[in-house]
């Protein structure tokens, strides 16, 4: 059930929208950018084409309060609210722009928000996963409209384009989707398959994973094995940079960890961090044991487990070539020689929480069993272990899973 305020809030909302007077809380890219001196028909067509962004908007702005009301996870709705009020600020531009070309909104602006509530809301009812695959795409079709406007626009128009691109770059963001890479393992394969799981299923937002298996790396990673590497992706997560194209921001989490909250609390320090090249848990300890999982021997090195979970800005990672990865000694790889240490961003340590080596955490986000998974006989009745058990019967059961929330 809605509350009446809450009624009251989207009718003014409505209202704002579909009347062009919408309230932006960011001044509008175009402020400082010089009028072009356009003839009657430029102006004319760049508002032609600022309308129809209106309207797109106007939509947009109805589509996610529809799907907002009626989305039933709180992360989801929250995804949706921090949207819409973004539309709300491509509203207040596109129809400043309007007015500043001498144009008008369109007429049947209430028309197009009724119908696009509607759909909105029928897409909310439908489930979370729906709701954000509906966002996802909605998001990919208007950023391919804009990007055709933009060469449609006067080229020396260059007010109106400003406003249309930081337009396309919201956009974008809005549809971004989480590239995340776990290591993989044949010893460690149900490891894999449990953390990938505990992450959908906790999942806000679209998210990929992909598994960085060596079996897939062959004429890319070409180094062989050295006597201290515990697992087959000890040396192979440092190529995930390359495997992006050096492009966007990616997640690698070695595999033996469990998740325990969305991921999408990971957007938050990515959006505070963009200068940075990596973001991590900057872990200060000594292991507390000799050996670990299968009689391993426990190294101990600065910066230890680091590079267990990392978030990488590709494009400032270009060190990181496949060259480097395959050449490259292994501390100098986990101690982030490759970066300089103002690049390194860092993260609440309940992101990787070191199970045996800290205390339990209930407020912990990510465990991380790095002295063994409870799938090994000898760590069965490790800390959170019944939770990486449930995690596991979740994952192989007919009935499938629900979401954790």
């Amino acid at each position: 059930m809605f509350s009446v305020d809450q009624l009251i809030a989207e009718l003014d909302r409505a209202l704002r929208a579909v009347a062009g007077v919408a309230r932006s809380s960011r001044p509008s890219p175009g402020e400082g950018v010089p009028e072009s001196e356009l003839d009657a028909e430029e102006r004319a067509q760049a508002a032609a084409l600022m309308r129809v962004n209106h309207v797109g908007e106007v939509c947009a702005q109805a589509l996610y309060q529809g799907q907002s009301l009626t989305a039933r996870n709180e992360e989801a709705k929250s995804a949706l609210l921090k949207a819409a009020n973004e539309e709300e600020d491509h509203l207040a531009w596109s129809a400043d722009r309007i007015r500043e070309l001498g144009g008008r909104p369109s007429l049947l602006n209430p028309l197009w928000y009724g119908g696009s509530f509607v759909i909105g809301a029928a897409a909310g009812v439908l489930g979370d996963k729906w709701n954000l695959a509906f966002l996802a795409e909605t998001e990919r079709q208007v950023e391919e409209h804009l990007s055709g406007h933009l060469e449609a626009l006067p080229p020396e128009d260059r007010r109106t384009r400003s406003v249309v691109e930081a337009m396309r770059a919201d956009e974008a963001r809005h549809r971004s989707v989480l590239n995340v890479y776990i290591g993989y393992d044949p010893r460690e394969s149900v490891a894999f398959y449990t953390l990938a799981h505990s992450i959908l299923r906790r999942a806000s937002v679209p998210i990929s994973i992909t598994p960085l298996m060596q079996s897939q790396l062959k004429g890319i990673y070409t180094r062989a094995r050295g006597p201290t590497e515990s697992t087959e992706f000890s040396l192979t997560r440092f190529l995930v940079p390359a495997l992006a194209g050096f492009r966007g921001w990616s997640i690698f989490m070695d595999c033996d960890m469990l998740c325990r909250a969305d991921l999408a609390g990971l957007e938050s320090q990515i959006e505070k961090q963009r200068d940075k090249a990596v973001i991590v848990c900057k872990h200060d300890y000594a292991p507390k044991t000799q050996r670990k999982f299968l009689n391993q021997v426990q190294t101990r090195y600065p910066r230890k487990n680091w590079s267990s979970l990392m978030i990488f800005n590709n494009e400032r990672c270009r060190a990181l070539t496949v060259e480097y990865v395959n050449a490259a000694p292994g501390l100098d790889l986990h101690r982030f020689a490759w970066t300089e240490d103002r690049s390194i961003g860092e993260l609440p340590l309940e992101w990787n929480w070191l199970v045996g080596e800290y205390e339990h955490n209930p407020g912990a986000k990510i465990v991380h069993y790095t002295i063994g998974g409870p799938y090994f006989d000898e760590y069965r009745d490790c800390d959170y272990a019944e939770e990486w058990f449930a995690e596991f019967e979740s994952l192989i059961s007919p009935r499938g899973s629900r979401n954790p929330r």
